[in-house]
């Protein structure tokens, strides 16, 4: 059902990868196309350096296996700055991005090229 489902254009996602019992196993066996690493897992990773190293090593597998990675709930300027010096280049989302906004705003918001991570503030 799921090579049908992609065959159609259909990306196939695993949400909160790596928060509760998963398998690397679903990575090739599904061929999954996303990987969304839960905010309760950035946040416990910038804190404690074995999470950290969980979170290097669940992107390093979906980076060799091609799969993209989406951090979720990005909610303060320290997520970001663990996330932009630990995981470089990959998709984040949450409210430090944007706060919550309709199609219609979103589509000017990405025509405006204004949606993104702030800018650090001085530390």
């Amino acid at each position: 059902m799921l090579d049908q489902l992609q065959n159609f254009g259909i990306r196939i996602a695993i949400d909160d990868f790596g928060s509760q019992y998963f398998s690397l196993d679903y990575l090739k066996t599904y061929r999954v196309n996303r990987l969304k690493i839960p905010q309760s897992m950035i946040e416990v990773a910038r804190l404690d350096v074995r999470s950290a190293a969980m979170v290097r090593a669940i992107i390093g597998i979906a980076r060799e296996l091609r799969v993209e990675i989406v951090a979720q709930g990005l909610a303060t300027e320290e997520q970001w700055l663990f996330l932009t010096k630990t995981v470089p280049n990959e998709r984040l989302q949450g409210f430090y991005c944007s706060n919550p906004v309709s199609a219609q705003s979103a589509a000017l918001l990405l025509k405006q090229k204004r949606i993104g991570p702030q800018a650090p503030r001085n530390h």
